[in-house]
């Protein structure tokens, strides 16, 4: 319903707190005298018709608030005074306090204090009325009647204002009393089926709707174009689909002519009732309604409409394409949690940082490093290598050769030194690399000087000669057998010289040439036997000796024996006999243990047949051989490479010793050279890091070349200063910024072809540039709803916007179509509802009901006068509320009828409750009256 309300006398805009009440008129009663009756025009409800139902009727209100527009007459205070007064009082709020009621329940709530005459509409009592003396009668007459007294009126407007607090109600909302916003679970949603949008309309004002359906009310405000008028027609809408009941009110009439023909350009007209005067559009209203229930009940039955079912797949059509566009766009604006960026301000920045100047250049390698740190370790990464850069490139930082420099400021000094320094180095080690090569089969010496000292004092060893070396292999062992307290060889140089004493102690001249060789052969035992035999022979005889056959008998055996030897036999010849015999037996024992000497040297026997000089003489030389080879011994077991001295010697071969002996000078010859390299490398230890130094020196003693590693600083040598440089500046980057230099290595051309002005900003650019497409990838990843093809979006959107279109045309076909019948209800109750008997008339007054009531026109033809004063009461409201603002007309009931005690007193009647009440005369239309 759209309304408009002014005062008919200044036109000022004012506000009221119900649309059928514009104000509650104070009331005055006195006696009923012609004045007052003349003043007051009554008209009983029973007049306009008459009672034929006398139906109960009741409705649901809210009993706090209507009930102080319902006024108890203060008149009743005259006439039944005060204390009983208040009693009626209490009678009236308990009544109105009640949720529903009747007039029959309005009969016995006062029937406890006054006879109830009836409980069925009736007439007014006349004048004539008999009451006996102190009765008091309550009345259930209805008159309608016009006040002109509103100072009382007035106060209760004021105290029903007052007592109304306007917290948690629109009118807190819409002047804006309160800073408090009241809670909310966030933007009202609801689903597309839900919506019941017509008009065009933005997302703020479709919020705006959705958010009106909340209490306690909405301000939408705006300079004029803004789309309010267009809000509210959807709002109308709205209401319409949810099928709610919506009051349009505004101060100007021009606005809401606005809003009428947005909604008639929606289709709407039949939806919706303009009241610009509530008296004159009264009976259209009325009309209008009757027409489409009338229009609705004829229309067929069931089947599903087109727009029906296009409205419910247009509805879930636009709830996908807006679900896949939201689900992108909160992907575009979510924030991720790890850089604080959206999508969207992701490549935002990658576009400005790709506009830029100089351009980054690719480097991806670089991305799995950045991908995990926050924008701000990245900004820390950028400062930290954009200044070096221009230091970094020309120094060929990575893998150079100049990594192994120890740090030092590289001035011009320092560099030439060093280069000198490492060419003296080159060329020295370069000899010891020939030296190397040409004694490489020198012995391993351990200690150089050590075998330099024993090679001093082994020139005897090495000028042995070929026939003593032959045997060293076999006498060595010798002196390293152990026997008894020393060696062999020791033991056999004191036997020698026991062996050679014994020979010369011999008397050599008891060596017989032809009986010494033939006593070499005859064992020990024997040969004692025949000595002692010659020896008996020999001895001097004296007395009977001679005759003694002992004698003899020894002397012929001793004959024969040396016969048989072939010796001669005479005295002579067993002299010398017996003295062989004797040198045999000493010769003998030191013969055999010489043998056993010279056949541990030379594994051979001496000849057996040499007297005693001559094996004396065998004895002395070989005592000096084996004292010569003693005192190789310990020459040889002094030398540092014993081992493979011993191996030589052992051979037996002077080839072989020689050999030994060559082997080891050019031992002494590498560790020479060797030496002289390691002096040379000592030089640049200032300059190079202990580990080069160390390497170099394994490569000095392995025997391994030192070319390439020098070649290699020294062809790296024209970038020592900036190399130099960049590493001093360097010195606090972390593991992060020098694999970001290491891998722009590979792009070394390409940054050189830039100004070295612009390579800080290139670096710069390039690790931002890095870190958000790594950042991009991860987003990606983690929601791929972020990647989205451009062409397919706006198809989307296209198709959404035509899809909203065509469900905004359905939507009117649901407003204008899509009433259920069942719901309205029928014809034949909508004429009692618009034409009410007049005790139904009476229960819809005092249920204060919105909804007015038509008069039967059947009343009017029964009572000509009645049309007349009903329209006369009515033309006396307009104009008492043209000048005043107040409406003044009431319906008075119950009625009290009394009669007090004194003598000849009359009765006197006043009513009990005032009930605001309307009289809507059709203007132009006779016999056309609606109440409400």
């Amino acid at each position: 319903m759209l309304c408009s309300s002014r005062s008919s006398e200044s036109g000022k805009k004012f506000n009221c707190p119900r649309p059928d009440c514009r104000s509650a008129p104070g009331l005055v009663l006195t006696h009923h005298n012609r004045t007052l009756r003349r003043r007051i025009e009554t008209h009983l409800l029973s007049d306009i018709i008459h009672d034929d139902t006398g139906g109960r009727y009741g409705r649901d209100r809210s009993a706090d608030v209507e009930a102080e527009y319902v006024i108890v007459n203060p008149a009743l205070e005259g006439m039944v005074g005060i204390q009983e007064a208040k009693r009626w009082q209490e009678a009236a709020q308990e009544l109105l306090a009640r949720a529903t009621f009747s007039a029959l329940d309005v009969m016995d709530a006062f029937g406890q204090l006054a006879t109830a005459v009836g409980n069925k509409l009736s007439p007014l009592p006349g004048k004539d009325v008999k009451v006996g003396a102190q009765e008091r009668q309550v009345v259930p007459s209805a008159v309608l009647f016009h006040l002109a007294f509103m100072g009382q009126a007035v106060m209760k407007d004021l105290e029903l204002l007052r007592g109304l607090p306007p917290s948690s109600t629109a009118l807190e909302a819409a002047l804006r009393l309160s800073d408090h916003k009241p809670e909310s679970d966030g933007p009202v949603s609801a689903r597309e089926i839900e919506r019941f949008f017509t008009a065009d309309s933005d997302p703020s004002q479709e919020a705006a709707v959705m958010e009106a359906r909340q209490a306690p009310g909405l301000v939408v405000e705006g300079p004029p174009g803004t789309g309010k008028s267009q809000t509210i027609v959807n709002m109308v809408a709205d209401a319409i689909g949810m099928g709610k009941s919506l009051l349009v009110v505004c101060q100007k009439q021009a606005a809401l002519e606005v809003v009428r023909k947005r909604l008639e350009k929606e289709r709407l007209g039949n939806r919706f009732m303009m009241i610009t005067d509530v008296n004159r559009d009264r009976g259209a209203i009325i009309g209008s309604v009757r027409e489409q229930v009338e229009r609705l009940h004829s229309q067929p039955r069931g089947g599903a409409p087109a727009w029906k079912r296009d409205r419910e797949q247009l509805a879930a059509r636009i709830e996908t394409l807006e679900a896949d566009l939201d689900r992108q766009q909160t992907a575009l604006h979510a924030v991720d949690p790890k850089t604080g960026l959206t999508y969207r301000t992701l490549l935002g920045e990658l576009l400005a940082i790709e506009a830029a100047q100089p351009k980054p250049i690719d480097l991806p390698s670089i991305r799995p490093l950045l991908t995990d740190l926050h924008p701000a370790d990245v900004v820390t990464l950028e400062e930290n290598c954009g200044p070096l850069a221009r230091f970094w490139l020309p120094a060929k930082f990575e893998g150079s050769a100049l990594s192994v420099l120890k740090l030092f400021n590289p001035d011009r000094g320092t560099a030439d030194t060093l280069v000198e320094s490492l060419r003296t180095f080159a060329e020295i080690d370069a000899r010891r690399e020939e030296v190397d090569a040409v004694t490489s089969d020198s012995l391993d010496v351990a200690d150089a000087e050590r075998l330099r000292t024993w090679m001093a004092g082994a020139g005897n060893l090495r000028s042995i000669g070929d026939a003593l070396c032959s045997n060293l292999g076999r006498w060595l062992p010798l002196f390293r057998s152990p026997e008894g307290d020393g060696s062999r060889g020791t033991n056999m140089l004191a036997g020698l010289i026991q062996v050679e004493a014994g020979l010369s102690a011999l008397n050599a001249s008891h060596h017989q040439p032809g009986i010494s060789e033939k006593l070499i052969s005859i064992r020990s035992d024997e040969l004692r036997k025949l000595g002692a035999l010659a020896k008996a022979v020999l001895s001097p005889v004296r007395g009977l000796g001679y005759i003694n056959p002992m004698r003899w008998i020894r002397k012929r055996n001793l004959r024969k024996l040396m016969t048989a030897m072939e010796l001669v036999p005479d005295d002579e010849g067993v002299q010398a006999f017996d003295n062989a015999i004797d040198l045999e037996m000493g010769l003998r024992p030191l013969r055999l243990k010489l043998a056993d000497y010279l056949m541990a040297l030379f594994n051979r026997a001496p000849d057996s047949k040499l007297p005693p000089a001559p094996l004396a003489a065998l004895a002395g030389n070989l005592h000096s051989i084996v004292t010569r080879v003693h005192g190789f011994v310990p020459l040889i077991d002094e030398c540092p490479q014993k081992a493979e001295l011993d191996q030589a010697a052992m051979t037996g071969a002077m080839k072989d010793l020689d050999t030994f002996f060559d082997r080891a000078d050019r031992s002494l010859q590498r560790h020479d050279v060797r030496a002289t390299s390691s002096q040379a490398l000592e030089q640049l230890k200032p300059y190079l890091d202990e580990l080069w130094i160390g390497l170099r020196r394994s490569a000095i003693h392995g025997g391994r070349s030192n070319g390439i590693a020098i070649s290699l600083i020294l062809e790296a040598a024209p970038t020592l200063a900036s190399f130099q440089e960049f590493r001093l500046r360097s010195v606090r980057l972390g593991e992060a910024e020098r694999t970001i230099f290491r891998t722009l290595r590979a792009k070394e051309i390409e940054l050189l072809r830039l100004p070295a002005t612009d390579l800080d900003a290139c670096v710069r650019g390039t690790i931002a540039r890095e870190a958000r497409i790594a950042w991009k990838a991860a987003m990606e990843t983690s929601n791929p709803e972020v990647l989205f093809d451009g062409d397919a979006s706006d198809v989307k959107v296209k198709s959404l916007a035509e899809a909203d279109r065509q469900i905004r045309n359905c939507n009117r076909e649901l407003l204008i179509n899509g009433i259920d019948p069942g719901r309205v209800r029928p014809t034949r109750d909508w004429e009692q509802i618009t034409r009410l008997p007049a005790a139904e008339i009476l229960e819809h007054l005092l249920a204060r009901g919105s909804r007015t009531v038509n008069i039967d026109p059947a009343a009017f033809s029964e009572n000509d006068g009645l049309e007349r004063r009903l329209r006369s009461l009515h033309s006396h409201a307009l104009l008492y509320r043209r000048d005043t603002g107040i409406d003044g007309l009431y319906m008075a009931f119950p009625f009290l009828l009394m009669r007090d005690s004194r003598p000849n007193a009359k009765p006197r009647i006043a009513p009990v409750l005032l009930w605001p009440a309307r009289v809507l005369p059709e203007v132009g239309n006779r016999g056309h009256v609606t109440l409400g």
